[in-house]
């Protein structure tokens, strides 16, 4: 596991602590997918969404990976 892979766990256990419900996707079933170099990852809370993509910089937007 990469530094930014133990970060988003870190970031994940504080949503979930904040009342944050992380989303599967409906498709496949997951609670998060990896593609391309990034994490993607769906919380929800009341209404409210919140879309993640974590991963190296680069990666998240779009440079070379």
């Amino acid at each position: 596991m990469n530094f930014w892979e133990s970060e988003f766990i870190k970031l994940k256990s504080v949503l979930e602590k904040l009342g944050w419900r992380n989303v599967k996707i409906r498709d496949s079933n997951l609670d998060e997918w990896y593609s391309q170099g990034v994490l993607y990852s769906n919380f929800v809370k009341r209404g409210m969404a919140i879309h993640i993509e974590y991963g190296d910089e680069d990666c998240v937007f779009g440079e070379d990976c």
